[in-house]
């Protein structure tokens, strides 16, 4: 059994996921990473070791959509360390890019299911454990470009960024807890998406390293060529961070990854102090 706290990462093989994981590691997390490809994942444990070498990495091959090897995969971690403190959704695909005639409807529906179907069964096989946890649950979603605005045309990937900043909405809602400062209540499950900005992850490198990405996506493209994309390590530390604080006055909405956790710490407590001057917490 694990006295440590302990995270289970889908996507964990490679960009914001791995970087999270990475960080939750060097504060002491256990880790359960969790993708398609083995060697991937392998490596990526390998990388989480070569940084953190007492780190506990375990990992589980699997597709977010086949939610029996999710689930088996999941109670397998629990089962080994005892307890599950943390969730994030970071799995996700864009390949159909362009206007909806031009794309191919598996691609649209594949990439619209691997980041909101993943997520929805990512938090149906978690939450029991979740509600269990000692010092209360998170689940953390990343919502990448599209919930609002910037990637346009029909996009399945876009389509799944809206749909999951429902989802968290709608799962934060089910715990009807209210929205004051403070810390979060014995068996409080908080759940959040972090909006990473313009990240340099293995995703959106290899799409706008393709013809097609350059083509219909030329706003990301103008914005890594000027240099305004945030390193991968900035949103990692914000959905890290919300692991282990678990705001409950954060739960359901979507979280700038570009905000520094000491700063939204420091905002969070003078909410907790009253009006103040009708000094108001805004994200």
């Amino acid at each position: 059994m694990s006295q440590s706290p302990t995270v289970f990462v889908t996507g964990g093989s490679g960009g914001l996921g791995l970087k999270t994981a990475a960080i939750l590691a060097e504060n002491g997390w256990t880790i359960g990473l969790f993708a398609r490809d083995s060697a991937r994942l392998e490596a990526a444990a390998d990388a989480i070791r070569a940084d953190t070498p007492n780190a506990r990495v375990d990992t589980f091959a699997g597709d977010v959509l086949d939610y029996p090897a999710l689930s088996e995969s999941l109670r397998q971690f629990v089962a080994e360390h005892g307890r599950l403190d943390a969730v994030i959704h970071a799995a996700g695909r864009l390949t159909a890019i362009g206007p909806a005639a031009q794309v191919h409807p598996r691609a649209w529906r594949e990439d619209l299911e691997v980041s909101l179907v993943g997520a929805g069964h990512l938090a149906a096989a978690a939450g029991p454990d979740l509600e269990v946890s000692p010092s209360g649950g998170a689940f953390v979603a990343f919502v990448g470009p599209g919930h609002h605005q910037g990637l346009g045309f029909a996009s399945g990937y876009a389509a799944a960024q809206a749909g999951l900043v429902r989802l968290v909405e709608n799962l934060a809602a089910e715990r009807q807890w209210p929205k004051t400062a403070g810390p979060a209540p014995a068996n409080f499950v908080g759940y959040y998406a972090v909006f990473p900005a313009v990240t340099p992850t293995g995703l959106l490198v290899d799409v706008l390293g393709t013809a097609q990405g350059r083509k219909w996506l030329p706003r990301f493209t103008e914005m890594f060529g000027e240099g305004k994309e945030v390193e991968p390590h900035v949103p990692a530390g914000m959905a890290a961070w919300l692991c282990g604080r678990k705001p409950p006055e954060l739960s359901g909405r979507v979280v700038s990854g570009m905000l520094d956790p000491e700063l939204t710490e420091m905002r969070l407590g003078i909410l907790g102090q009253g009006d103040q001057g009708r000094l108001r917490l805004k994200f």
